[in-house]
C-alpha cells in the first residue's frame, strides 16, 4: 500500500514541495489501521533520507481544532497563507530526532483522538486527525506532507439506532 499510494509523495515533499495523504471511506473500514502503517513508513523514509524533520498533529472536531501534542488538547487557529495556503497559528511542533520518535508521537495524539463506540466499531474515529510533517533536505526547499485521517462516513442508515448524540457527530463528520 505504501509503495503504490504515498512513497511518491513523500519524495515529491522531500524535494520542496506540498503533499497531501487523505483516507477516507465508510466507519468501520480501516483507515486508521492503515494510515498507522502509512505513517510508520513515512518516519522511517524521510529519516533514511536524511530529512530534518518537524511535526504538529491536529484534531479537527465539528469547527474547533485541537492539538493532539500538548496535554489538555488545547484549541488552535487555522488562518489562510498566502505563501503556505494555510497556517496553523498556536500549533506545537515537535523537532523530531529519528523515525522510532516520530512514530511515537502519531502513536501519542493517535490516542488522544476522540472515539466512540457505534454499530460498525467499538472505537470509531469522531474527528478528522491530520498529521503535518515539515521536512528539510540539504539544497532543497522545505517540502510538507499532510496525513490525513477522516472520520468515517456515514450511512443514515447505519446510524439509525446511534444515541443523539453519535446523530449529530455523524451529522458533523459529513457535513
Amino acid at each position: 500500500v505504501y509503495l503504490s499510494s504515498s512513497a511518491e509523495l513523500v519524495d515529491h515533499s522531500l524535494n520542496g514541495g506540498v503533499s497531501t495523504l487523505f483516507m477516507y471511506g465508510q466507519t468501520g473500514s480501516g483507515k486508521t489501521h492503515t494510515l498507522t502503517g502509512v505513517e510508520k513508513l513515512t518516519a522511517e523514509h524521510v529519516f533514511s533520507a536524511g530529512a530534518e524533520v518537524t511535526t504538529s498533529f491536529l484534531e479537527v472536531i465539528g469547527n474547533k481544532v485541537l492539538d493532539l501534542l500538548v496535554q489538555g488538547k488545547p484549541e488552535i487557529q487555522l488562518r489562510s497563507d498566502k505563501d503556505a495556503g494555510f497556517a496553523v497559528e498556536g500549533a506545537y511542533e515537535a523537532q523530531t530526532e529519528s523515525a522510532e520518535h516520530l512514530s511515537q508521537l502519531m502513536r501519542t495524539a493517535h490516542a488522544k483522538r476522540h472515539t466512540e463506540a457505534t454499530g460498525a466499531n467499538d472505537t470509531s474515529s469522531r474527528s478528522h486527525a491530520v498529521c503535518i510533517l515539515r521536512v528539510q533536505m540539504d539544497g532543497c526547499p522545505p517540502g510538507r506532507i499532510m496525513l490525513c485521517d477522516l472520520a468515517g462516513s456515514e450511512r443514515s442508515k447505519d446510524s439509525f439506532y446511534h444515541s443523539k448524540e453519535r446523530q449529530q457527530e455523524g451529522a458533523q463528520i459529513n457535513a
